[in-house]
């Protein structure tokens, strides 16, 4: 089983982004075709873990989903934070009780 954990994202964050997160900078260097396949992949992940069981990844999520065709080195920072979030949050979830 492969996890966010697994993803080289071994630091922690106690928010999924910055008040930058909206932000792009035109200067940031442009992913090569293998990160952003990587980048493509791991957004997509993420997304359906969001969309499940961790609604508060959601809006960073759908962000960087925005991204995936033009991902630059700011964007990678960025869901890099957003898996470091994850890792230190694991335990968060949805529970769902019949009553």
């Amino acid at each position: 089983r492969r996890s966010p954990a697994s993803w080289s994202a071994w630091a922690m964050s106690r928010i999924p982004a910055t008040e930058h997160l909206f932000q792009i900078d035109e200067e940031s260097p442009a992913l090569d075709a293998e990160q952003l396949a990587v980048f493509h992949s791991r957004v997509a992940k993420v997304l359906y873990l969001a969309k499940r069981v961790r609604i508060d990844c959601l809006c960073a999520t759908i962000f960087l989903a925005t991204r995936i065709l033009n991902g630059t080195q700011q964007d990678w920072d960025k869901l890099d934070r957003l898996l470091r979030y994850i890792n230190a949050t694991r335990e968060i979830g949805m529970v769902l009780e019949g009553s």
